[in-house]
């Protein structure tokens, strides 16, 4: 599930130089962070984490308090099956059920989830329908697709100012809350959908799952309703249930 290290370590280091130069507040309060990301990768892993949690902090005091019900501890419990699962011990995932405008996940670096109630319905709150939605999304994190993401819309040098609260909440509004309910590219994508079944595997959850979700989504998009823009912004299900199977396949072999 971890993306190649030569490729993560250039884009820790490149992080660690531009943004050791700079002088404002909060690169000064955190230097220890942004030197690290050029340093060994449990530093890197913290420096990310320490990124994650001002955000994740801003979106929740835009959000409001997370939802606290049964389904909250449900979804709960299954992040920390999945969690235990993946490859890499050093990751660590949170999850929080929210309500937002429509069913959607938002991930921040750092591995925060953020679960909009009502992607728990459109589930048919099926475990194995909303592991693949949350393993999919742990899968981005673990790949790097999330921090490559944010550093390649906010750029490298404004990236440092997120540690303060004031710009992440600035960006959150801005542009930050539309660009974590889009999808990646297709190769990221895809990516994510393997290993998303991987983790689902490894965690004793069905794939089967995934083929569900994907075919009712295929079904919600060909009957004329509107699909959630999450999904909407994600290749056809047909594409993805296709590409899907060719992997496990080429596993199994």
């Amino acid at each position: 599930m971890q993306r190649d290290h030569k490729t993560m370590g250039s884009l820790f280091f490149e992080l660690g130089r531009r943004l050791g130069h700079m002088a404002v507040p909060a690169l000064r309060k955190g230097k220890w962070l942004w030197t690290s990301l050029s340093g060994s990768k449990e530093q890197a892993l913290r420096a990310e984490a320490e990124l994650g949690r001002t955000l994740a902090a801003d979106l929740q005091r835009q959000l409001g308090p997370p939802l606290a019900c049964a389904e909250a501890a449900w979804i709960a419990d299954i992040c920390r099956r999945l969690a235990g699962c993946v490859p890499d011990r050093q990751r660590q995932f949170q999850v929080e059920l929210v309500r937002l405008d429509s069913p959607a996940i938002l991930t921040l670096p750092g591995g925060y989830l953020f679960v909009d109630a009502g992607l728990l319905e459109l589930c048919q709150r099926d475990p194995d329908q909303v592991a693949f939605l949350l393993s999919h999304e742990m899968a981005h994190v673990c790949a790097g697709h999330v921090l490559e993401r944010l550093v390649a819309q906010v750029g490298f040098d404004a990236l440092a100012r997120l540690l303060s609260h004031t710009a992440a909440s600035q960006w959150l509004r801005q542009t930050g809350l539309a660009l974590l309910r889009t999808a990646y590219s297709l190769k990221c994508e895809a990516e994510a959908d393997l290993q998303a079944a991987r983790l689902m595997k490894a965690a004793g959850y069905s794939v089967d799952g995934a083929f569900r979700l994907l075919e009712a989504l295929s079904q919600l998009r060909h009957s004329g309703t509107a699909v959630p823009p999450y999904f909407a912004s994600h290749p056809p299900e047909s594409a993805r249930v296709a590409r899907l199977r060719a992997g496990l396949k080429n596993l199994e072999q």
